[in-house]
């Protein structure tokens, strides 16, 4: 608060007072007070009053400093500057600092009710998606052991189906059985993208940073999508992935997942067969930072470059989402959130009809992850 905010304050009671000195000076002169006592009054007087002025507002202007000063110092928490204030000197600071304890107390108590609502939610989440993955491991076994195939007529409705719901596509034998496996392995796709979302946000205790293999942790996630890709004609070609980084193993696969994911939802509807190119290069900076990039390039549609700053964005689907298949926006959105959260950084480069390039870029000088 400034000085001047202060007399602006309290302006209509320095109006008040010179109405009454005013009125006093009316007086003294019709009592033929002589002038000269009459100029020492009226100047005691104001001396007076600035001096109370001045006095009151630095008395006053120490406590909103420092209130201010632990406002800007606390940032993000400055709601806890009421707990942290030294004692007031007013009556009038005492009871604006009870005031505010009492908001910052009522809303702790929210943010703790809120924190713990999201706690439960997530664990009911978590335990939800265990729970789902049995019957779905059990209906896989059901289908291995048994083969129906499928008819000609319902195999060309099967298929203008799935490709309308934005599937990935079978090949024209594939039996009912094979359709089926398929539909459910993207069932437990999705189910996983929904744990790992709901984990997301609180790693720290499903979180492990340590030194990984590039070259399993990529194969790893190839082999989750071998199916898809088969059916689909998309097959990966790998180099240079004999590489050790630091990063979670699982978290880093998932990524790889949502990346392939997107490679063989978006590649091109007529094409006989496309590459996925998946390899790794090593950098160093001027600090002797070393840096690791896994780039994954497809051969698909591509991405339109009006919407390749929004991909990471949650819930984006862009042209392609809405034109070639049903997409959530979550999966790269997830890839971008879990690379900030293991000091990672994620790169996208496309071109319409030449396909995309996504590079996942782990550094050496891994700290500070949660």
């Amino acid at each position: 608060m400034t000085f001047a905010n202060y007399v602006i304050d309290r302006l209509a009671w320095l109006l008040l007072l010179c109405f009454a000195l005013l009125l006093s000076v009316l007086g003294m002169l019709i009592a033929r007070v002589p002038l000269g006592v009459l100029i020492l009054i009226l100047g005691v007087i104001a001396l007076i009053t600035v001096l109370v002025l001045v006095a009151d507002y630095l008395r006053i202007r120490s406590f909103y400093r420092e209130l201010s000063d632990l406002s800007r110092s606390l940032s993000s928490q400055a709601y806890l500057c009421s707990t942290l204030t030294s004692s007031p000197h007013t009556r009038e600071q005492a009871f604006v600092l009870s005031l505010m304890k009492t908001m910052t107390q009522a809303m702790v108590s929210q943010i703790e009710k809120t924190k713990q609502e999201q706690g439960d939610y997530r664990q009911y989440t978590e335990l939800w998606v265990h729970e789902i993955k049995t019957p779905l491991a059990a209906c896989e076994l059901l289908l291995r052991n048994s083969d129906v195939p499928l008819q000609a007529g319902e195999m060309s409705l099967q298929t203008g189906e799935c490709e309308q719901a934005g599937d990935f596509s079978f090949s024209a034998s594939a039996s009912v059985n094979q359709r089926l496996g398929l539909q459910i392995k993207r069932i437990e796709e999705l189910v996983d993208q929904t744990l790992y979302y709901a984990r997301s946000g609180n790693l720290e205790n499903d979180f492990i940073i340590k030194n990984i293999h590039l070259d399993q942790v990529v194969k790893a996630a190839i082999h989750r999508y071998s199916r898809h890709m088969i059916l689909a004609k998309v097959y990966p070609r790998l180099s240079n992935l004999n590489v050790n980084v630091r990063g979670d193993a699982k978290w880093v696969q998932f990524m790889i997942e949502q990346i392939i994911s997107n490679a063989i939802k978006y590649r091109k509807p007529q094409a006989e067969a496309s590459y996925i190119d998946i390899s790794a290069t090593q950098q160093t900076n001027d600090f002797g930072v070393k840096t690791t990039v896994l780039s994954i390039r497809d051969e698909g549609i591509g991405i339109p470059a009006s919407d390749c700053s929004r991909v990471f964005e949650q819930a984006f689907t862009g042209e392609n989402g809405r034109a070639y298949a049903k997409s959530t926006g979550i999966g790269l959105f997830l890839v971008d959130k879990l690379a900030r959260k293991m000091n990672m950084s994620v790169r996208l480069s496309s071109q319409v009809g030449k396909g995309t390039t996504v590079c996942l870029c782990f550094s050496s000088a891994l700290h500070d992850v949660m």
